[in-house]
């Protein structure tokens, strides 16, 4: 089956965060459990306490990290599309569902005196479902042999690979390290190397580096406000803008502070997210005489922000695009008619924390 990537699932990636962990002690059974079935990924929310009212004053959300801490995450991108296209004398459909499930530890390498610091990220386990059509994807990482290691190149390239972020400690993700070993691997795996132009090959790694890599570290570490916040509270992140071609998207994360609440003896911002877009056609699309409808852009979701630890707890978020163009296509009379494309496309995110290693204590869901 051909491998496909999502078009205009990237503004739904915006919107995800990372998730949390359980941190109930030492337990050797929940961490077994985990290990048993580590791609069995929980959307449901985290269990809090109250948080009396004297303690709710406005604080200051940072990462707050020391050299040698370590996580095991596992993040879950699960998205559906539907494609439809109308011309005047036929009509076709195209269906696609992808569920992404990875397994990656977090190294913290360094931290200067401002915060700052560098993280090490390395995928340990993936698993790969997809649907195109009638086309079905089976991938998971700890069970494939030999041949369809090969077959599975873009997931297998991404494995027990580590590559370096340096993070500001409002979650700005400042500079990328080591991240070649996986782009250069995936292009050699790919048979694309000799075919593709110098010009074409620096494509291919941009996508790999702004889709793949950047994303993934964007789960781990979400940027935070600059200022201190407290219950009510309002902000906004900006977002790299989206080209699709005929237009260009410009995600904006909004957030709220819902609530300070309990979390064994932790403090834990509840905080409520949306996605807001604003879209620009193309000068492309206008002159070519593409018509191009408002995207419908929608999202929301719950994180949770562990305060006392510097780190998010969980989040699950939801994101929703709708888009619809027509196009002029020659008739075979001579004449021009008009193509229609709808897309639409739903994402699941979710990250969750499974183990913390801060001291050669662990902490487990």
């Amino acid at each position: 089956m051909k491998r496909y990537y999502w078009t205009i699932l990237a503004a739904a990636i915006a919107l995800t965060a990372i998730a949390g962990c359980d941190e109930g002690g030492d337990d050797g059974d929940e961490i077994a459990a985990w290990k048993k079935a580590p791609f069995a990924y929980d959307t449901t929310t985290i269990a809090t306490d109250t948080l009396p009212d004297a303690e709710k004053g406005a604080r200051k959300l940072s990462y707050t990290f020391t050299k040698g801490e370590n996580f095991t995450y596992r993040y879950t991108s699960s998205a559906r599309e539907t494609q439809t296209i109308k011309a005047p004398d036929t009509t076709m459909t195209q269906t696609g569902a992808e569920t992404r499930v990875y397994v990656i530890k977090t190294t913290i390498q360094e931290v200067e005196s401002d915060g700052t610091f560098e993280a090490e990220l390395e995928v340990l386990m993936a698993k790969v479902e997809a649907v195109l059509n009638d086309e079905t994807v089976s991938y998971v990482s700890t069970e494939v042999d030999s041949a369809e290691r090969e077959e599975y190149w873009e997931y297998e390239a991404l494995l027990n690979k580590p590559f370096n972020v340096r993070v500001r400690p409002d979650g700005d993700l400042v500079d990328f390290f080591r991240a070649d070993r996986i782009v250069n691997d995936m292009i050699e795996r790919s048979g694309l190397k000799d075919s593709l132009s110098v010009e074409q090959l620096e494509m291919f790694r941009m996508d790999i580096m702004e889709n793949v890599i950047r994303p993934m570290a964007s789960q781990i570490f979400r940027g935070l406000p600059e200022e201190e916040v407290g219950v009510d509270s309002a902000w906004t992140i900006p977002q790299p803008p989206i080209d699709l071609q005929i237009l260009r998207m410009k995600p904006t994360h909004t957030f709220a502070l819902e609530d300070f609440v309990k979390k064994g003896d932790d403090i834990v911002a509840r905080i409520e997210g949306s996605l807001e877009n604003e879209t620009t056609v193309s000068d492309m699309a206008r002159q070519s005489g593409i018509n191009v409808k408002d995207p419908v852009v929608t999202g929301g979701g719950s994180l949770f922000f562990n305060v006392s630890k510097g780190r998010y707890e969980k989040s699950v978020t939801r994101t929703s695009i709708e888009l619809e163009f027509s196009a002029p296509i020659p008739t075979r009379g001579g004449g021009v008619a008009r193509m229609t494309r709808t897309q639409s496309s739903t994402t699941l995110s979710v990250l969750e924390l499974l183990e913390a290693n801060a001291s050669g204590e662990e902490e487990a869901k």
